[in-house]
């Protein structure tokens, strides 16, 4: 995962303003348009990094959250999956997740446990994935920085699922 993390921190920092367009100039190279890798890297391993470009993430952490499921080999999850009622309206939408084997994954920044309406509603939500047949994996701030606790959870509920590659 190391190898991967200059593409998340560059965007990290330059989201945060730590790094200007100046500076990306300066000490980056666009390699496709709009993507950007620090001089010098192995243009193998930023292409590599692109073909685990998703659009999906709502935050950093959720980025973190879906590479270190699919660089260990788990199949690629679907992000932001929508459920809908009877008129098509979004009711829920889960960080990311396997349809096939319903099976989903959320990272839960801190307002998920101090904020009392957002720990209502996500207990709420839950029961209504789970009555739709869904298994959930809640993952932390704390889980991020053990990755295998991670990745042998999904490989575990994929497998209960029925899930052949996990």
């Amino acid at each position: 995962m190391d190898n991967l993390a200059w593409p998340f921190r560059a965007s990290e920092a330059l989201d945060a303003g730590a790094l200007t367009t100046r500076e990306l100039r300066r000490f980056h190279t666009a390699v496709y348009p709009g993507v950007w890798v620090p001089r010098g890297v192995d243009l193998t391993a930023a292409d590599r990094a692109l073909g685990l470009v998703d659009g999906g993430a709502e935050s950093p952490q959720e980025t973190r959250l879906r590479l270190i499921v699919v660089t260990d080999g788990v199949p690629r999850p679907q992000t932001q999956i929508e459920f809908h009622d009877d008129y098509g309206k979004v009711m829920i939408r889960v960080d990311m997740g396997w349809p096939d084997w319903k099976v989903a994954v959320e990272y839960d920044g801190a307002q998920h446990w101090t904020d009392g309406r957002q720990r209502a509603w996500d207990i709420e939500r839950i029961a209504m994935l789970e009555a739709l047949g869904w298994t959930v994996i809640r993952v932390s701030a704390d889980m991020l920085r053990r990755p295998d606790v991670i990745v042998a959870r999904v490989r575990e509920k994929l497998r209960a699922a029925g899930c052949p590659q996990a």
